[in-house]
């Protein structure tokens, strides 16, 4: 930058130079010439005021200047005194009578410009030059005058004309011009030279505060900031320079914070438990950390290339393609769950290794799946031989004792039901269903619940409708235990209201309603807000534990809002995919 501003303003001298001297050069020309050609025309004014009496004093008593041929006349006593000045009078017949320098023998004063102008009355200069070199300026000026008796004897008065010829030598032009030239050049080497150094001197004074804070930058990419010194800078420079300076101090404690940031991102990458994988919407892989390159067992650094090498073409079209995902991945007899959320940019894919967790959830729904089974052939003995027994005896406390174990056995019967019912809700794919209406589904399920409905004295109503592919058991399912449970924990006299629309569909109800505390696990198995309530009521404590497991089975979403003493509503949100298009 330095060297661009003594450049530039090195030119700028030059041109500023080399115009003022050009400028005064012309100025003074100009100036001389002016003065030389102001100095003709007085000459030429003097010498024709004069010429009258010079005629005369020198031609009278029968001289005639028509009939002189030569140039030099004794006669005229008449001197010009200055060497650079030549008059000459010439008659009307072009005839010199008068030359100061007696050179007007070899001369046609017929044609001369000066003489040819001089007729009509037109002031004209013309500029020659002589022998030597020299420029000559020269005009001429006719002038008329009336000689009173003059001229030969016997002549009356007579008007004679004649043309004053003045011209006029300028040596001190070319040497002005010869000596001001040298001067003019020498003079602007040293004012060039001057500014020059002092272009040099001032850059280098404008350019030292960007050095200082050029030296405080680059102190920050080594680690070690060093505030720039403004002890020796003028105030304009030195506010600058603050300036700059807060923001390189900024900048510095940003740079800290992020390279701490990074330590601790980096920290936490590389430790982490689950393989993260961070790439941009081509596929390009960004981040890759410890535990991916575990996962994938990489060992090269991948960063760079697309996902596609680590993922089969067909699972990464069907899953890595999506906004969202949620999906299992299965490499080297191990199963990741595989999350994945996208931006506009990049998308982020999180590997967890639940395979322990799959393998203890399998062997927990086949025992489930087992017991359940296994139970439910003694149970029916149990609730056999209990009626047998009471049919069998008049005693009422054995009557009683049988009733007690009906009782219990009904309800371990519906515990194993619902066990049942979670194992095949696992177990289930992802099937295809005709669409069926929820409005339908929930008179049929009314109907069922109509005896709880006349003990419990609530109102169910319902309201709208919408076709949804599922299937009908699971449709049952899932409205008979949001129902029921609406019914069961509601206020006598109480309401409850489905509505049924194109997005969902919620059941509302006036009950007791649910703690905030419990509402993130009323959806885990055999969880209970208030178990003294619900032994009161029956339940076998998996009824919403079912109506989640049928959402996720079909990418529902569900939702609970509860208020103690004033009811709960849960919401339940279809996937698209299920929605039938009218």
């Amino acid at each position: 930058m330095k060297k661009k501003l003594t450049i530039v303003n090195t030119l700028l001298i030059i041109l500023a130079v080399g115009v003022i001297t050009l400028l005064g050069f012309l100025f003074s020309k100009n100036t001389i010439e002016g003065e030389s050609r102001h100095s003709l025309e007085e000459l030429v004014n003097t010498y024709s005021s004069t010429a009258s009496y010079i005629y005369e004093s020198n031609y009278d008593g029968g001289y005639s200047p028509g009939s002189q041929e030569t140039t030099t006349d004794p006669t005229i006593d008449y001197v010009v005194s200055s060497d650079e000045v030549r008059l000459v009078y010439v008659n009307s017949s072009y005839t010199v009578f008068y030359d100061s320098k007696s050179l007007a023998m070899s001369e046609d004063w017929s044609t001369k410009e000066e003489i040819v102008n001089a007729d009509s009355s037109t002031e004209f200069i013309v500029i020659s030059n002589n022998q030597s070199g020299s420029n000559v300026l020269s005009s001429a000026k006719k002038v008329s005058f009336t000689i009173q008796g003059g001229g030969r004897p016997g002549q009356s008065e007579r008007t004679v004309s004649m043309y004053v010829w003045v011209s006029l030598t300028v040596d001190s032009l070319n040497s002005f011009i010869a000596t001001t030239i040298p001067i003019y050049i020498i003079v602007g080497l040293i004012l060039v030279a001057a500014c020059i150094a002092i272009s040099v001197y001032f850059s280098r004074q404008t350019i030292r505060p960007l050095k200082v804070v050029e030296s405080s930058l680059q102190s920050i990419a080594s680690g070690n900031y060093i505030p720039p010194d403004t002890t020796r800078m003028d105030a304009d420079s030195k506010r600058v320079v603050v300036h700059l300076s807060q923001i390189a101090s900024s900048l510095n404690t940003t740079l800290k914070s992020l390279e701490e940031e990074k330590t601790t991102r980096n920290l936490i990458l590389e430790n982490i438990s689950d393989g993260l994988i961070v790439f941009n919407k081509d596929g390009t892989i960004i981040l890759f950390n410890k535990r991916a390159k575990q996962i994938f067992d990489v060992e090269n650094d991948i960063i760079g290339q697309n996902l596609s090498v680590l993922l089969s073409k067909d699972f990464y079209e069907q899953n890595i393609s999506k906004e969202k995902a949620l999906f299992d991945y299965e490499h080297d007899s191990h199963i990741y769950l595989c999350s994945m959320t996208s931006t506009e940019d990049m998308s982020l894919l999180v590997l967890t290794d639940v395979t322990t967790q799959r393998q203890a959830s399998d062997q927990r729904r086949e025992f489930f799946d087992s017991a359940s089974h296994e139970l439910k052939t003694p149970l029916t003995s149990i609730q056999g031989f209990s009626e047998l027994i009471s049919l069998a005896s008049d005693d009422q406390n054995v009557k009683k004792y049988c009733k007690v174990i009906t009782e219990e056995s009904n309800r371990m019967m519906s515990l194993i039901k619902d066990m049942l019912t979670l194992s095949m809700l696992e177990k289930r794919d992802g099937e295809q269903y005709e669409p069926i209406s929820l409005k339908t589904i929930a008179i049929e399920v009314k109907e069922k619940l109509t005896t709880l409905i006349k003990a419990k004295g609530v109102t169910v109503s319902f309201s709208g409708d919408a076709k949804v592919r599922m299937d009908p058991k699971d449709a049952t399912t899932l409205l008979k235990n949001l129902l029921e449970n609406a019914i069961k924990y509601n206020k006598s006299s109480g309401n409850v209201a489905l509505r049924i629309d194109k997005k969902g569909f919620s059941v509302t109800d006036t009950g007791i309603g649910i703690p905030a505390k419990d509402l993130p696990y009323i959806y885990d198995r055999f969880y209970r807000v208030d178990k003294s309530r619900s032994k009161e009521v029956g339940g076998t404590g998996l009824g919403l534990s079912i109506v989640r497991h049928i959402c996720n089975n079909y990418g529902f979403g569900i939702e609970c809002e509860s208020k103690i003493g004033i009811g709960s509503k849960f919401t339940v949100t279809f996937a698209g995919a299920a929605i039938e298009k009218e």
